[in-house]
């Protein structure tokens, strides 16, 4: 995460404090404040977006992270041993989600959870991958996995039935 000073007076946008001459910065040292941003924000403070705009894209993006963060703690994860396939699964029932049924795949091969390197994968009679990353083999072995066990991920997707349940349904492929 950078890091860039963002001066607070009325009508002023970052462009036009980060333009300001070194000489004028003790004077205005009671206006400045620091601020956390991505290098996104920084793109955005270099443009001339105005700081309450960058400000308000930085809440947003933490409330989609708070919400995804949750979606993953109401998911269960299925390791390779328990499924045949190389790579660790997620499965989760809808709740108010929007989309259709989904599982999650961990890109990277083993039973380590890297919670940022996955790629979704639609349960359904044709399988779709969405994202990037997963090797070829390793998506056809999850979309055979998925026809094989689509019935209890279905189940479980509609909460019909408790997790432990879906792992006592869940069929390991060879």
């Amino acid at each position: 995460m950078k890091s860039v000073i963002i001066e607070i007076l009325k009508g002023r946008n970052v462009r036009e404090v980060m333009t300001t001459s070194s000489m004028n910065i003790p004077k205005l040292a009671p206006t400045i404040m620091q601020v956390d941003t991505t290098p996104l924000d920084v793109g955005a403070i270099m443009a001339g977006e105005p700081t309450e705009h960058v400000l308000r894209r930085r809440k947003r993006r933490k409330l989609r992270k708070a919400v995804e963060d949750q979606e993953m703690f109401e998911m269960s994860n299925l390791v390779p041993k328990n499924t045949g396939l190389r790579n660790v699964v997620w499965v989760s029932y809808k709740g108010n989600i929007k989309h259709g049924p989904r599982i999650k795949v961990v890109v990277d091969r083993g039973d380590r959870v890297t919670v940022d390197n996955m790629v979704t994968v639609t349960i359904s009679d044709n399988p779709q991958v969405i994202g990037r990353g997963l090797k070829a083999e390793d998506a056809k072995l999850v979309r055979e996995f998925i026809l094989k066990n689509k019935s209890a991920l279905l189940d479980y997707w509609e909460g019909n039935i408790s997790t432990s349940e879906m792992i006592g349904r869940i069929q390991k492929l060879n």
